[in-house]
């Protein structure tokens, strides 16, 4: 290992870096701009999806009126303003009148029963169910309370016991448990794409404009030419996530409020000071591990466009700590710490979380930093083959698979 070798190297993959308009749109300008834009639209589309709901006038068709209940066509005008109610005269087994639900109201000697009919797949029709199933309970419990009162019944008599909902977590609670969901989610994704393209290019791209021979005759071991290269596509990774970092703490609020309302200015959207080193520290050892792996998949690609695809399952697999993450069952503890990736995610929504467990975190980094060795072993190791540094993925397939087999599957193909 020259240290030297490796920091020419690193400049000038540094340098090409800058120059290379796609390495900044995929480094700088997404992970800056890119996830204040997402959000923003995400919260528009909620905002104006609750706003419609609100705004929706349900109508109800109702059949076997009882005498019972004279007033509960206009209670339900009351309670839902603008409804419009239609009396059928018919029994009500669809909704093929154009209404989005009907209830049929049947009289027995148990009491009124009412069928409510709606189309879960319709919007507007699973709207007026929930909004005419919270009237009726409502109206069931007037009833019920009217009813005592004529028999000399005290309200309490009626309720029998009484429950009180307290919410132990205040606003800063909620706010820090939102952020730890969506930390872990944007940053893994961001960490990914930055790395992407710089990891490509630097080892498929240079296959395709024929400058990896090149590379490969300079006066230097060739590890060294590895490890500057692994360093440059860690380096992208990193100014990608702490950029991602930064648009979130001064976006996330303000994209917020529309939905949280009053709520979201007592919330606690910013970064905490006490859990900034650990998610700084998360940030740079998952950078690392990222940048080996697309690295190592890279490097078996002869095109930019074979790079890509033998990428692009690793943002599936990033799937898996996101959809994990979410989940509140799911504690960190020694068996999430060993899994790549997962550890960090559940790293960072510890630390937000104000929850800090110094040997599960240093598990976590050791098991990064291992996966990290590993892939650059196995760089090494590739780098060490002639066919594999010419050929890539194709003298991979001609190591691996005997003569004979392969002029076989060609036969058959």
């Amino acid at each position: 290992m020259n240290l030297s070798d490796i920091r020419l190297l690193y400049g000038h993959e540094i340098r090409g870096a800058l120059r290379e308009r796609n390495v900044m749109l995929y480094v700088v300008l997404v992970p800056a701009l890119l996830y204040p834009l997402l959000l923003w639209l995400s919260m528009t589309v909620l905002t104006f999806v609750m706003g419609q709901n609100e705004r929706t006038v349900p109508r109800i068709a109702i059949y076997g009126l009882p005498p019972a209940c004279p007033d509960l066509v206009t209670d339900l005008k009351l309670d839902i303003l603008g409804i419009e109610v239609t009396l059928s005269p018919t029994l009500l087994a669809d909704l093929s009148g154009g209404q989005d639900v009907a209830c049929n109201l049947v009289d027995t000697n148990d009491g009124l029963k009412v069928y409510i009919l709606y189309d879960s797949s319709r919007f507007r029709s699973q709207a007026a169910q929930e909004r005419l199933q919270s009237f009726f309970q409502n109206y069931r419990d007037r009833k019920l309370e009217a009813q005592g009162r004529t028999k000399g019944l005290a309200l309490a008599d009626l309720q029998l016991f009484g429950v009180h909902f307290h919410n132990l977590s205040s606003t800063q609670d909620v706010g820090r448990y939102l952020l730890g969901i969506l930390l872990p989610v944007t940053l893994i994704v961001i960490l990914s794409l930055g790395g992407m393209y710089s990891a490509i290019d630097c080892t498929a791209g240079e296959r395709e404009r024929s400058t990896w021979e090149t590379s490969l005759t300079l006066a230097t071991d060739r590890f060294n030419l590895i490890l500057a290269k692994y360093l440059y596509v860690a380096t992208m990774c990193s100014v990608a996530g702490l950029l991602n970092l930064v648009s979130m703490t001064f976006s996330l609020r303000s994209f917020v409020a529309p939905v949280f309302g009053e709520m979201a200015n007592q919330m606690r959207l910013s970064l905490p000071m006490s859990s900034l080193p650990v998610i700084l520290l998360g940030t740079l050892t998952l950078s690392c591990l990222l940048a080996a792996i697309m690295m190592l998949l890279a490097s078996l690609a002869r095109t930019f466009r074979e790079g890509q695809a033998l990428i692009s399952p690793l943002f599936l697999l990033m799937l898996v700590p996101i959809s994990l993450v979410v989940d509140k069952s799911l504690v960190f503890d020694r068996s999430t710490a060993l899994i790549p990736v997962v550890n960090v995610a559940f790293m960072w929504r510890e630390s937000l979380q104000g929850e800090f467990q110094a040997d599960l975190f240093l598990i976590t980094l050791t098991v990064c930093l291992l996966g990290v060795a590993l892939c650059l072993l196995s760089a090494q190791f590739f780098m060490s083959q002639e066919t594999l540094v010419l050929e890539g993925g194709a003298g991979l397939w001609k190591r691996l698979v005997p003569p004979y087999l392969r002029s076989r599957m060609k036969c058959d193909l």
